[in-house]
């Protein structure tokens, strides 16, 4: 006898507040970018002030005789908790807008747990969250039809940004670890100030992101009431005057 294969339905939920929440924490983590970028700025130049190749102080920090460089240190801990709350906040509006997308089309290659998961993966962090993200957008602004859809330069900003943010500030934070000298150490924190520089532009783009997904989300949901699964799509008829929802 054959087995009937299980199919799963989703049902869309409220995402506005959720998108609202993620945007105002992406602002306050885009405000911690800009300031580390700052704080990681001054450290370079007062380390370009010292002799080459100098060394650093017990603990390798930086001698600094004026201790400014000891509150720029301070100042990277708070900022530290935002980028955590930031994350946390965004992984689950990740999680609930590619929900929402199963219940608006069908066909997905990610599911809602993956689409977070990935972020977590070596090697696949590096394109699959992009692919998830890519269908949560394609499917909340075209349900019928979306493989065809249109991405926008907006996602395309955002995750080269967001790679190269990461991949940056990961090197900095070896090259400090390893940094003996205050030459090895201006190169490290260089790096961090990259890192930071890039990861607000990534941040402002994901901001927007989220916002027009939100947007665009929640009128296919105060349409007639959306449900999906693998044999049967019933999908609102999407507005050709705002095909990308608003701006």
């Amino acid at each position: 006898m054959a087995k009937t294969k299980k199919t799963k339905t989703y049902t869309a939920r409220a995402i506005s507040g959720l998108g609202g929440a993620a945007a105002v924490w992406l602002a306050i983590n885009a405000v911690c970018d800009l300031v580390e970028t700052g704080c990681a700025g001054f450290e370079v130049w007062t380390l370009s002030r010292l002799p080459a190749g100098g060394p650093l102080g017990e603990f390798g920090e930086i001698p600094d005789p004026t201790g400014i460089t000891v509150i720029t240190g301070l100042a990277r801990v708070p900022l530290i908790l935002v980028m955590i709350i930031t994350s946390v906040v965004v992984l689950k509006w990740v999680y609930r807008a590619n929900r929402n997308a199963h219940a608006f089309g069908r066909g997905l290659d990610s599911d809602p747990p993956w689409a977070v998961g990935w972020f977590f993966i070596p090697v696949a962090w590096l394109w699959k969250p992009f692919e998830a993200m890519s269908e949560t957008w394609r499917v909340s602004h075209q349900p019928e039809g979306w493989r065809k859809a249109f991405v926008p330069g907006l996602l395309r900003t955002w995750w080269s940004f967001w790679l190269v943010g990461n991949i940056l500030g990961s090197l900095s934070t070896r090259l400090s670890f390893m940094a003996h000298d205050t030459t090895a150490l201006m190169l490290a924190t260089g790096l961090e100030a990259l890192s930071a520089a890039a990861m607000v532009v990534a941040g402002l783009s994901l901001r927007r992101i989220i916002l027009r997904v939100s947007a665009r989300q929640t009128e296919l949901i105060a349409a007639p009431p959306v449900i999906v699964s693998d044999d049967v799509v019933e999908t609102p008829p999407v507005d050709p005057s705002k095909p990308w929802g608003p701006v």
